[in-house]
């Protein structure tokens, strides 16, 4: 929900798609299905900093 937020104000969503551009080179531009990519590349960057760090996870 946040990211879809962030669509809502021209800026934000021009700094988060610029941003996201640099950080996660498997989301793309894909303007219908975004805050879902989004979402899931963070997650994924999240559980792979976690189980290098061999932290616990839920």
């Amino acid at each position: 929900m946040a990211y879809q937020q962030y669509g809502v104000s021209k800026a934000l969503a021009k700094a988060l798609r610029e941003d996201v551009a640099i950080r996660f080179l498997t989301v793309g531009h894909n303007i219908t299905n975004f805050p879902t990519l989004v979402t899931g590349a963070v997650v994924r960057l999240v559980d792979q900093v976690a189980e290098s760090r061999n932290v616990a996870r839920f």
